[in-house]
């Protein structure tokens, strides 16, 4: 990840989330000279929406509405079980990036009882047109003002994604 400017770790393998210095949103795969380029970034993914496309398991080929599942060849070992966890309505965690009249957004979501391919479908619904997504299953959460978006004790995990309002 980068922290204020400062690379403290990066997956050239894996997906992240990069804000630029001139406060864009951007997916994708970054090396280290890419990460340089990030004021904040942070590792997860799969990606689940690309260019307005879907990430799709049954999909074996980019469609008008689909891509295959894991289209930017992520290093997973898991593979298999991240598609179990996708298809699933296992809860989930994605960070959505898009634009409109107004600029560049950033959605962050957390879905209970919904799968990732519902998930992604309302990410594009919103408007974003690439979607990344995080840890699942037990490590998804939200927090609303330090208190649990959704009952129940999540286990610790080591990153988070946090939102702070100017004021």
């Amino acid at each position: 990840g980068v922290i204020n400017g400062t690379v403290h770790r990066g997956n050239a393998g894996r997906a992240a989330l990069c804000i630029t210095p001139d406060n864009q949103a951007r997916l994708g795969l970054f090396d280290a000279a890419a990460l340089k380029e990030c004021a904040q970034a942070n590792g997860a993914g799969p990606i689940i929406l690309l260019a307005g496309k879907v990430a799709n398991p049954a999909a074996d080929a980019p469609s008008d509405t689909f891509v295959p599942f894991n289209p930017l060849n992520e290093d997973f070992v898991q593979l298999d079980w991240r598609k179990k966890i996708y298809t699933g309505t296992y809860p989930k965690t994605a960070v959505g990036v898009g634009t409109n009249e107004r600029g560049a957004f950033v959605v962050f979501a957390t879905s209970y009882g919904a799968t990732g391919l519902e998930l992604a479908g309302q990410l594009k619904a919103m408007g974003c047109t690439d979607a990344l997504g995080g840890d699942d299953d037990t490590s998804t959460q939200a927090v609303w003002r330090g208190q649990p978006a959704q009952p129940g004790s999540p286990r610790k995990v080591p990153d988070a994604l946090a939102v702070y309002v100017r004021e």
